[in-house]
């Protein structure tokens, strides 16, 4: 298991960090699955035809800090697939963690 703590804390290392482990509820109409055939998670809902949460990702890249950290709960493998790729990015999965909702 990762120890997120002592990774931020690391001396001269800026990082982000993306919040993106929220259910969705607010946007239910697009991010449930009974609801909608094409549901995805909100992180990934397309905001000018980028995914929402890439818009942090390239805001960050874009003042120079790219290692950047994402916290993930309610559909991690979505998150995860789409930024398979990306060796800077690293998931904090707080479905590990025994967080309960």
């Amino acid at each position: 298991m990762m120890d997120l703590a002592r990774t931020i804390k690391a001396p001269g290392r800026i990082m982000g960090l993306v919040l993106s482990a929220g259910v969705g509820s607010r946007a239910k109409y697009l991010t449930d699955p009974t609801r909608n055939i094409f549901a995805l998670s909100k992180p990934i809902l397309p905001i000018l035809d980028i995914p929402a949460m890439h818009h942090s990702v390239l805001e960050f890249r874009r003042v120079g800090i790219n290692d950047i950290f994402a916290n993930i709960w309610s559909t991690p493998e979505t998150i995860k697939q789409y930024y398979s790729g990306d060796q800077n990015i690293t998931f904090y999965d707080e479905n590990d963690q025994g967080r309960d909702c």
